[in-house]
């Protein structure tokens, strides 16, 4: 190896170590050391005074790490959580686009943040003095955090290696990691693709379940309209009950004015009438009764349709969860993918999973509402019987009436 490459590699070495000691340093900037509350960013007891160890403006630049690193933790769990559920595709990338501009925000303040740790190596110090003797409480490793310093510390080490190699060594070398570059390229590309189908089949399932919902909504607006309508039959009918029994109190009155006339005459035939009238009187009171407890029961039975289909629909989404989380063991799945063909048996496994939950879900829902709207009908043509047989036992009752008093006279 020259002399010109490992003077090269011996400045990569010295800016991998500035990295590693940079990021070391902003790893041990947390909000307890500026007594920020996580809380809408409140202050708290501060336990070190940063300004008066490095300055006033310097530690407003490391409060604003701190406080954009907040943001940035908030927002990917917030990305997470839509992630999670079923969420609309438009709120979905709305915090992806909140989530791009928070990050290069954090991005910037931790820069400058790196520039003033470097340049105040004695507040490193004053943490990790404070941390041992327990005035700052011990910092919890971030994972991230540490998997990005032990890169670092790898490449270093590679880096190390490599000034220490012969030529055929690096060349030997070099072309092993140009193959394995090539691999990883491939097995990316592949992984991206199936990213991007499982996307697609998200959507696809958000599309479905915001279909079904609106369906359910659509069912129950016409359920109200049945209701609505079983209450006005109501109202008629018991106004058709009231005009009948206060014709039925006329026709009586008029009956006892001519039996008053003819009193000496027709006491037997008044007698006669007025049984004939209470009995026909206490006949539709009785029939009313009957019909007003149809209607009740009609209507409490509707009800009870509603609470169990409401139960089936729970027990829909609790599967449409349970799958859900199944999608994500399968994207766990997908990441930990090494070669194609696992991945080509992974993307068969989740494709028939999700044919058969579609038509597990659509088989379900048309059932549901089949049975729904047969039901209805059912009682509605109920409803109509007898209300037919009602109107059908008034008439029979009136021509019996007349016929009787004719032959009298």
């Amino acid at each position: 190896m020259n002399k010109l490459t490992s003077i090269e590699l011996g400045r990569v070495l010295t800016v991998l170590q500035e990295l590693i000691d940079k990021y070391k340093m902003l790893h041990e900037l947390t909000d307890d050391v500026f007594g920020i509350d996580d809380d809408e960013f409140a202050r708290t007891e501060q336990p070190l005074d940063v300004a008066e160890i490095i300055g006033a403006d310097k530690a407003q630049t490391l409060i604003k790490y701190v406080q954009q690193r907040i943001r940035y933790q908030r927002i990917l769990q917030q990305l997470e959580e839509c992630r999670t559920v079923s969420t609309k595709t438009a709120m979905l990338k709305d915090v992806q686009s909140q989530a791009v501009e928070v990050e290069r925000t954090f991005q910037h303040a931790a820069s400058e943040a790196a520039a003033v740790m470097v340049q105040a190596p004695e507040l490193y110090r004053q943490i990790m003095v404070h941390r041992a003797h327990g005035a700052l409480p011990t910092n919890p490793p971030d994972a991230s955090m540490t998997a990005f310093i032990e890169i670092l510390h790898g490449l270093y080490e590679l880096m190390e290696t490599r000034m220490s190699m012969s030529v055929d060594e690096d060349r030997e070398r070099g072309e092993h990691a140009l193959e394995m570059a090539i691999r990883e390229k491939r097995a990316t590309s592949t992984l991206k693709q199936l990213e991007k189908e499982l996307e697609d089949k998200q959507h696809l399932h958000t599309k479905t379940v915001d279909d079904l919902d609106d369906r359910c909504t659509k069912l129950q607006a016409q359920l109200q309209d049945v209701i609505t309508t079983a209450a006005t039959l109501i109202k008629n009918l018991e106004a058709k009950t009231a005009q009948d029994e206060e014709a039925d109190a006329e026709t009586h009155a008029q009956n006892m004015k001519q039996l008053a006339e003819d009193r000496g005459k027709l006491l037997d035939a008044l007698a006669e009438a007025s049984a004939a009238n209470k009995e026909k009187e206490l006949l539709l009171r009785k029939k009313k009764v009957r019909a007003e407890a149809n209607v009740a029961a009609i209507i409490a039975k509707y009800d009870a349709d509603l609470l169990v289909l409401d139960k089936k629909l729970q027990g829909l989404r609790r599967k449409f969860a349970k799958e859900s989380a199944e999608i994500e063991v399968l994207e766990e799945k997908l990441k930990d993918l090494a070669e194609k063909k696992r991945g080509e048996e992974l993307v068969a496994e989740r494709a028939a999973l999700e044919q058969k939950r579609h038509y597990w879900l659509t088989k379900r829902a048309s059932d549901m509402f089949a049975m729904k709207i047969q039901r209805a009908w059912r009682a509605y043509k109920a409803y109509k019987a007898e209300m037919a047989a009602l109107r059908k036992g008034k008439g029979k009752k009136g021509k019996k009436g007349k016929k009787g008093k004719k032959g009298k006279k």
